[in-house]
């Protein structure tokens, strides 16, 4: 029988403990981390990379005929 308990993380930058906040967890330092798999953490994208890492979409770069 499978049981919700939660499972503490530490962050993998700092080793501080992370913090649940919904969905996620959060290190004060470090940003959001999200669980990928049992053990594994990934970081959540940060606003310099939502900008940064902008990649065109093949449909957004063909020109528009009207």
């Amino acid at each position: 029988m499978e049981t919700n308990t939660m499972k503490a993380y530490a962050c993998p930058t700092c080793g501080s403990q992370l913090t649940f906040d919904g969905s996620a967890y959060r290190c004060e330092s470090h940003g959001l981390w999200f669980t990928y798999g049992a053990n594994l953490l990934v970081r959540g994208p940060s606003d310099e990379h939502r900008l940064r890492d902008r990649f065109t979409m093949p449909w957004e770069a063909m020109p528009q005929t009207a």
